[in-house]
């Protein structure tokens, strides 16, 4: 009989073992021929009990790894009041992979900067550079608004026209036969 599994695994996956990795106890699940190992940040599985195992281990080798990487990141803040923030990178999420950093605007409080962010980070840069860095991405912003308004004022779609005017033109022929 299938047992009810740990949220995120399959409720028809069967708990065929506990495993010790670490000195903590897991519980092994099967379900389709792939083994499951719930952790408290994410699931791990493999085609083998031994690939699984092995992955877990990985995992949990690299959560413990902690980094202390100075440096900055610069925070646009919608144009309104761009900055360089002091920061210091502490690790990799294990789970989503986005970077742990520490913003030191907000002391000792670890929290994920995502992957998928447009976020910049540099090495702790001096006063002249970094209002220099502010003045090349305002300026930049400050083009691209223009571009925006030159585009919204004078660029067509050429395909829309293009189909409007073979419309008119079959629908003049067909009121002339």
């Amino acid at each position: 009989m299938a047992n009810k599994t740990p949220d995120g695994i399959h409720n028809y996956a069967i708990e065929i073992d506990k495993i010790e990795i670490k000195e903590k106890i897991y519980k092994v699940f099967m379900y389709q021929g792939t083994f499951y190992i719930k952790l408290p940040e994410c699931i791990v599985n493999g085609k083998t009990l031994k690939e699984t195992r092995k992955r877990v281990l990985a995992k949990l080798s690299r959560n413990k790894v902690r980094l202390n990487i100075p440096g900055m990141m610069f925070c646009w803040n919608g144009g309104r009041d761009p900055e360089f923030v002091k920061i210091t990178i502490k690790g990799i999420h294990g789970q989503t992979k986005s970077l742990e950093i520490i913003d030191h605007r907000e002391k000792d409080r670890i929290h994920q900067s995502s992957r998928y962010s447009d976020d910049n980070y540099f090495r702790t840069l001096p006063k002249k550079a970094q209002e220099y860095y502010i003045k090349l991405v305002t300026a930049r912003s400050n083009l691209n608004d223009k571009l925006k308004k030159f585009n919204d004022k004078y660029e067509f779609d050429g395909r829309h026209e293009a189909r409007e005017a073979i419309d008119k033109i079959l629908a003049a022929k067909e009121g002339t036969k």
